[in-house]
């Protein structure tokens, strides 16, 4: 009897200690709970992008999406309908020049071109005299604008041929390759390879060649490479149809836009890899390559883009830092105002759409509000790598799965990868003119671990106190 009563005396004292362990424990857990609330309160969130927009007073009206490899992230419409993204042509100016230089590179892909070779090899007409500088020029050069064309003004958006439908791509190109002069008190043009100068001359040429490579006109290259597969309606492309804008004459659904932004962020447009790294490499380095006009110098807080294939490779500090190239930020801002944007080392990708004609040098004041946010958007939508010491890797982070949005209305599935909004996670939402939808799917784990954590301790508890 008395081993029993000494084994119950023992056993209360057990139930005591668990007790209080179990107080402990909950205690800890809860202090856990309020500590990453706080946390998660402290750092941003879209209802701050919400508002900055709210702020701004640049721009009257747009539409503001951020993605990453899990989906949409963030759709906001300031004073614009969240149908004009599928209903809504816009003319994205240079932001054509993107897409173009991917159809360029398909064309290269398919073997038709050749990205080295001199470009009188496809146009008769071009002399290949090596006296004469022009000789040297390549489709890298072309779509590097490193080409040794300029325009007959500063700022100009290149000759007065391209777009005018009384000529033929071809006849353009050729009238741009002779309005050329190549020295003296009238030069304007240089060596290739060694100056930028950005103008939409270069990609008129680059789609001459590529016509003539081809037997195909630019309207069926578009169609072959991009209008077709990527599901892109009949009304969307470029115009008119005997002699394009190449470099600026896009009309597109922001949706549809995205949807070929998506192809290049998820390495799944082109069909090797080797020319992603063609579309995205610097080609204008500061040891070799002088910037004769860009208009990126324009932006209120002094900064020097690069240039790649096409399209711009970002960088915020001037002069140009080498770190800026591992960052490896492109995009393709428009005349007025549409701005596609890549962040690979964050993993993520947007688009600021709108197109208005009458405001002066609407695509740096896109990007300049973009960059007012870009803090935020990055914490929020981006996906860095971190090291042991906290600092975000350089190393970039491609996306390796296809976005898939989420929508949260019931009806038929859309033809476009971009037609829902996903709102899944938190969101906020305002009502009146313009409306906005968020989701955080990339960290929704984390978003949990307030709610979870104490009942998982608790429940780890009594589990101990049971079995004790």
């Amino acid at each position: 009897m008395r081993v029993i009563v000494a084994r119950q005396r023992t056993s209360t004292t057990q139930c005591r200690v668990l007790t209080d362990l179990t107080v402990a424990l909950a205690a800890a857990c809860w202090l856990a709970t309020a500590a990453m609330m706080m946390a998660e309160a402290a750092g941003p969130t879209w209802a701050d992008v919400g508002a900055a927009i709210d702020a701004d007073t640049s721009m009257s009206s747009f539409t503001f999406i951020v993605l990453n490899a899990e989906g949409e992230q963030f759709a906001y419409y300031k004073n614009v309908s969240n149908t004009q993204r599928s209903t809504t042509r816009l003319s994205v100016a240079s932001a054509s020049k993107w897409v173009s230089a991917s159809v360029l590179l398909r064309v290269v892909e398919d073997g038709d071109l050749v990205l080295d070779a001199p470009i009188s090899t496809y146009l008769t007409w071009w002399n290949a005299t090596s006296s004469d500088p022009r000789s040297r020029v390549t489709l890298r050069n072309l779509l590097a604008f490193t080409s040794g064309f300029t325009s007959p003004s500063v700022n100009s958006e290149g000759d007065p041929c391209i777009g005018d439908s009384s000529y033929s791509t071809l006849t353009c190109a050729q009238q741009i390759y002779n309005n050329a002069v190549t020295s003296g008190v009238n030069q304007n043009f240089y060596e290739p390879g060694t100056e930028f100068y950005y103008s939409g001359n270069h990609m008129q040429i680059a789609a001459a060649a590529a016509e003539a490579a081809t037997g195909s006109t630019w309207a069926q290259l578009f169609s072959q490479y991009v209008k077709t597969p990527l599901g892109i309606s009949l009304l969307s492309g470029y115009g008119p149809v005997a002699n394009p804008n190449i470099a600026g004459g896009l009309f597109i659904l922001t949706n549809e836009y995205l949807t070929w932004l998506q192809k290049i962020f998820s390495r799944t447009f082109f069909a090797n890899a080797a020319t992603y790294a063609i579309m995205e490499a610097d080609n204008t380095p500061t040891a070799t390559v002088d910037i004769m006009y860009t208009p990126v110098a324009g932006l209120a807080s002094p900064q020097t883009w690069h240039y790649s294939q096409g399209n711009w490779l970002e960088c915020q500090q001037f002069p140009f830092a080498a770190a800026c190239a591992t960052i490896n930020a492109h995009s393709s801002p428009g005349k007025f105002g549409f701005y596609p944007r890549i962040d690979y080392q964050y993993g993520f990708y947007s688009v600021l759409a709108r197109a208005d004609i009458f405001q002066t040098r609407a695509g740096m004041i896109s990007v300049a509000f973009f960059q007012t946010v870009q803090a935020n958007v990055t914490i929020l939508a981006g996906h860095a790598s971190s090291s042991s010491s906290g600092q975000v890797s350089s190393t970039p982070v491609p996306a390796s799965t296809t976005p898939v949005p989420r929508s949260t209305t019931a009806g038929p599935a859309s033809t476009s990868a971009h037609s829902a909004i996903a709102t899944t996670g938190r969101s906020t939402a305002t009502t009146g003119v313009h409306a906005a939808s968020a989701t955080k799917t990339g960290n929704s784990a984390s978003m949990l671990i307030p709610a979870s954590l104490p009942l998982l301790c608790i429940a780890t508890a009594v589990i101990i106190f049971f079995s004790g």
